[in-house]
């Protein structure tokens, strides 16, 4: 049975996992790079950039990446209305992310105080978003 010391040492080992898995590269003064670890059904790492924003906000976002992902596959998300746009409009409500249509890009704005918040909010629309690969 697991004991509050097995639970601080998992917690710990998660933790370091995740430090060990992702990586944030600079990029100029306003802009990094997250690696997240993760993979999308192409097989390509899931990144996102942080740009910081005149206004003292900063935006996360795919840059367009997962849709046009999506799209070289043959499979159109953002462009009809069908079950698959759906779920896109029910996944970036339910993250607390945006989405602009034009530029197909997932993203979310936040002060420095909110920012890791919004990192995870994207990164898990992005995932979500990219398992609509496997429905047919």
């Amino acid at each position: 049975m697991a004991n509050i010391d097995d639970a601080n040492e998992i917690a710990k080992d998660w933790l370091q996992s995740v430090q060990a898995s992702t990586k944030f590269t600079q990029i100029d003064d306003n802009n990094i790079v997250f690696h997240s670890g993760f993979v999308n059904p192409s097989e390509d790492e899931v990144t996102l950039l942080i740009s910081a924003l005149n206004d003292g906000q900063f935006m996360v976002t795919d840059q367009g990446y997962t849709i046009w992902d999506l799209e070289t596959q043959g499979i159109e998300i953002a462009k009809k209305e069908d079950t698959r746009s759906t779920l896109l409009n029910g996944i970036i409500h339910n993250n607390q992310v945006n989405f602009d249509h034009q530029a197909s890009a997932i993203f979310a704005q936040a002060s420095r105080q909110k920012l890791p918040e919004a990192i995870n909010h994207v990164l898990s629309a992005v995932l979500k978003v990219s398992d609509l690969a496997y429905i047919k």
